[in-house]
């Protein structure tokens, strides 16, 4: 009898146990655990910085030092914020100038809102017997990677590669260079020591000597850097133009280049390949994989070109004449199965002499944007709505303002006035350029957004 009992005891309590557990599994009992402690960190807005080119660079002033470089007379720099605010300024040492002439200039302003960003442009016209033309070129942002469209250093034609880091670190750089028969082994191409608040002048005939149509693919680690060529020619013993070669928008299957300007007077009228006097496109396709690249011209009136199409290798670059293009203003389509890079390049003939301009492809705008306005002639500022929608954007400056209409997959040409800054709203996802072109030369240089500001950042403790 006692051990019935203590069976039927035992059994009670086993089905109690498992009664408990089922029971304790349906509830909602608070979990057992400590959550890690966080906070949310808000960045400290830096201060706003760009960087302009500096002044017109000269090699071998002295017969004793070819390779030298030299700078000559001095650049006039716009710059403001918003279209209304004002911009501080002071110079990068400069040690690789010979003539130990003032370094680039920097540019900076107190952190803004999306309407009030730091924008500069400077313009320069030399008449030297080696050096002449005119040049204008954005003053940009540093940037860890840059892409250089442009140059030459053929037989005639010269070409000096600036690195500015306005940091307080050093910056290290290395150079991939590519050309018509695809990347250039370059000693001394990687390494390069850039010191903190200063600028270095290369020739790029240094680096890839005897190169038609280079592109450069600059990459700085330790601090990011505003790289950019210089490009000058002389035929026989005439100097027939120079200009500054800014960064185009990185590798894409679709590239834009607004602004495109084809004069009415031109120095050449044909070309077989690459000539700096000739309207031309210079791709590069910088993957393992073949592209096949079409280029087409939109007139100011809506008007297409017939679409040229070639066939570029990889790793190799390729320089499309455009020399049936009449004289007007164009943004160029270039498409790719393989992602690119690309830049146009026109010539003028004036009053002044003979003169080029390099126009980069660009990326697409924020909402709004400042935009800097070099001092110079025939200033435009030509912008092109990709989109599928119909765009109003405004130019405001100095209280005065302009609303410019742009259907769907149109372009408008607008003069401005040199030597303003403008603010620019309404333009997210267009692209723009600058371009000045008159009696003293021709030039170009893209409309770039900001860079984007750090986002909050969530910090968690062990």
């Amino acid at each position: 009898m006692t051990r019935a009992v203590r069976t039927a005891v035992g059994v009670v309590g086993v089905a109690a146990a498992v009664a408990t557990i089922l029971l304790a599994g349906r509830l909602d009992l608070p979990p057992i655990g400590i959550a890690p402690a966080s906070r949310t960190v808000e960045p400290v807005a830096a201060d706003q910085s760009r960087v302009c080119g500096g002044a017109l660079v000269e090699l071998g002033q002295d017969a004793a030092a070819a390779t030298a470089a030299t700078t000559v007379g001095a650049p006039r720099i716009v710059s403001g914020v918003g279209g209304d605010g004002d911009a501080a300024s002071s110079s990068l040492a400069a040690p690789d100038d010979a003539g130990g002439g003032a370094g680039p200039t920097v540019l900076t302003a107190e952190p803004g809102d999306a309407g009030s960003t730091l924008a500069g442009a400077q313009t320069q016209r030399v008449d030297l017997e080696r050096l002449s033309g005119f040049t204008a070129s954005s003053c940009d942002e540093p940037a860890a990677e840059s892409w250089l469209v442009g140059g030459s250093t053929d037989v005639g034609q010269t070409t000096v590669l600036t690195l500015a880091n306005p940091s307080t670190v050093e910056a290290v750089v290395s150079l991939e260079v590519s050309g018509e028969a695809g990347l250039v082994d370059a000693p001394g191409a990687s390494g390069i020591v850039v010191a903190a608040g200063s600028q270095r002048i290369l020739s790029l005939a240094g680096i890839a000597p005897n190169l038609l149509t280079p592109v450069v693919h600059v990459m700085s680690v330790g601090a990011p850097v505003v790289a950019a060529l210089q490009q000058s020619a002389v035929r026989s013993i005439t100097a027939e133009g120079v200009e500054a070669v800014v960064a185009s928008s990185g590798p894409a299957v679709e590239q834009v280049i607004p602004g495109f300007a084809v004069p009415s007077s031109r120095p050449v009228e044909r070309s077989d390949g690459y000539d700096y006097r000739v309207p031309g496109v210079r791709v590069l396709v910088p993957g393992s994989l073949d592209g096949e690249v079409t280029i087409v011209a939109r007139a100011a009136d809506g008007s297409l070109s017939e679409p040229r199409v070639v066939r570029a290798a990889a790793g190799s670059v390729v320089d499309v004449p455009l020399d049936d293009l009449g004289p007007g203003t164009y943004d160029l389509s270039i498409s790719s199965d393989e992602p690119v890079v690309a830049a146009g390049h026109s010539a003028s003939r004036g009053a002044g002499g003979d003169d080029f301009a390099w126009f980069a492809s660009t990326d697409p705008l924020d909402d709004a944007v400042s935009v800097a306005i070099a001092d110079g002639p025939g200033a435009t500022i030509n912008l092109v709505n990709t989109t599928d929608e119909d765009r109003s954007v405004t130019l405001a400056s100095g209280g005065s303002s302009d609303v410019v209409e742009l259907a769907a997959g149109t372009s408008v040409v607008r003069p401005v006035s040199g030597g303003r800054v403008y603010g620019l709203t309404g333009a997210g996802g267009l692209h723009a350029a600058v371009t000045l072109i008159g009696g003293i030369g021709i030039a170009s240089y893209p409309v770039t957004p900001p860079s984007a500001a750090s986002d909050p950042v969530v910090v968690r403790t062990r």
